[in-house]
């Protein structure tokens, strides 16, 4: 019986770190200078082990195999460039691999280059903490990153940036700048941008912040003043007692 209780225990430990989804690359280009740096979710594993290869079957063991990891990110600087490459991750239910190890979870595929990412946008409007800004548009602009193709732009009510209430990618930069809608009024937000070329995405800048001013809606009021001053013998009118 108490063989049967920790088999089954170790199955589902097992499941219980069987959840790991990559996060990044995925799906996309990204530059091997200075190295790879990838990220995934944690799946309530404390440890992990990352396999990398340019084949899409991913045999076990085969490619780079890194691991035990005890954080959820990892730089490999092994990797060529013009290569299509495929990994996933697996978790362990102990730190440094002393528990069970769980199944591998989705697979995510990325092409490298060797053209560096461009640098992070400088932010110019909103201006950092200023005057409120009606909710609706608000117009964003920064200054050209060199070598950048695209901008992706990020507008949060938090500086976590986990849940962005505006997560636009792909902006192509004018000099009139960006509108966005959609925005609530009365609101402190918080925003940040990043720049992107054949390299991939490079980092995020600095954050800013502005507010959004509550909506008003003006009325144009006529009063008209009446009383019981009889304007003839300029006495009080007395009716109403009476």
């Amino acid at each position: 019986m108490r063989t049967l209780f920790f088999t089954l225990a170790s199955v589902l430990l097992i499941s219980y770190c069987s959840a790991q989804t990559p996060s990044s690359p995925c799906n996309t280009t990204v530059s091997v200078v200075p190295s790879v740096s990838f990220t995934w979710t944690t799946g309530g594993a404390q440890s992990w082990e990352m396999q990398v290869d340019t084949v899409e079957t991913l045999f076990f063991g085969e490619g780079i195999v890194v691991g035990p990891i005890n954080i959820t990110d990892h730089s490999v600087l092994t990797l060529v460039a013009g290569k299509t490459y495929y990994w996933h991750v697996r978790g362990n239910s102990g730190p440094s691999g002393s528990g069970a190890w769980g199944s591998y979870g989705s697979t995510c595929s990325f092409t490298t280059t060797n053209v560096s990412p461009p640098s992070a946008p400088a932010l110019s409007e909103p201006i950092n903490t200023g005057a409120g800004y009606v909710p609706s548009p608000v117009n964003f602009k920064w200054v050209q990153s060199s070598g950048a193709t695209s901008y992706d732009l990020q507008v949060a009510t938090t500086t976590a940036f986990t849940s962005p209430s505006i997560n636009q990618t792909n902006i192509t930069w004018v000099l009139a700048g960006h509108n966005v809608t959609g925005l609530l009024s009365g609101q402190t937000y918080y925003w940040r941008m990043r720049a992107n070329n054949g390299g991939g995405p490079g980092q995020w800048s600095a954050h800013r912040t502005f507010y959004t001013q509550s909506v008003s809606t003006p009325l144009n009021l006529k009063v008209f003043l009446q009383g019981p001053l009889n304007t003839t013998t300029l006495l009080m009118n007395d009716g109403l007692r009476s």
